[in-house]
């Protein structure tokens, strides 16, 4: 089976939806897919049946069009939507991802849609990540987990967050270093990271 190859970033979101999968027809929402490499791996290996995959640019939506179409996935398994966020994405998914984006690019995507109760999300800031942290904790979502994923010299934070409807104490530092990172504090990824 042809699989598109994942850097190490999209390698590491693929296996937390993996993580995440609780059904057997899984739906997935990626947001801001540019080329599709993500959602076709996603349903190529099994992890998400369908997966909804939007951008609010034409072009990469055209990028996504032809990836797409060279794997030989159909609109069964993955469709393409003009969508600024969340906003023209169908309700109907178990997670949302949102990466490659400024956290508070993310965090404004997040304030401005409401989505159905125990939506988890991947999300992968490549900047602002302490603010994308803090608008977490502010909102009564818990994150489940934070892993860091290497590419060169570069380090990217991947949390999962489901909202739980309670408030959490946290301090500043919890937003530069979130607890569920610092649970992994022996990773190479996040003693580079903490660096």
């Amino acid at each position: 089976m042809s699989v598109p190859h994942l850097t190490p970033r999209l390698q590491l979101i693929a296996e937390q939806v993996k993580a995440l999968k609780s059904d057997d027809f899984y739906v997935a929402a990626d947001i801001g897919t540019d080329h599709a490499k993500l959602p076709v791996f996603l349903v190529k290996t099994g992890i998400c049946s369908f997966v909804y995959a939007g951008d609010v640019r034409s072009g990469p939506l055209e990028s996504a069009g032809k990836t797409v179409s060279f794997y030989g996935c159909t609109e069964e398994q993955i469709v393409l939507l003009c969508s600024d966020g969340l906003k023209e994405i169908p309700q109907n998914y178990h997670t949302v991802i949102i990466a490659g984006m400024g956290g508070e690019l993310i965090v404004k995507i997040l304030s401005e849609t409401s989505c159905p109760e125990n939506t988890a999300f991947v999300l992968s800031p490549m900047t602002a990540a302490e603010d994308l942290r803090r608008y977490l904790f502010e909102n009564r979502f818990s994150i489940l987990s934070e892993k860091i994923a290497m590419e060169g010299e570069r380090v990217y934070p991947v949390l999962t967050a489901k909202k739980t409807g309670f408030d959490k104490d946290y301090d500043d530092c919890d937003c530069y270093l979130s607890p569920a990172l610092l649970m992994n504090r022996q990773d190479p990824g996040v003693i580079r990271y903490i660096k």
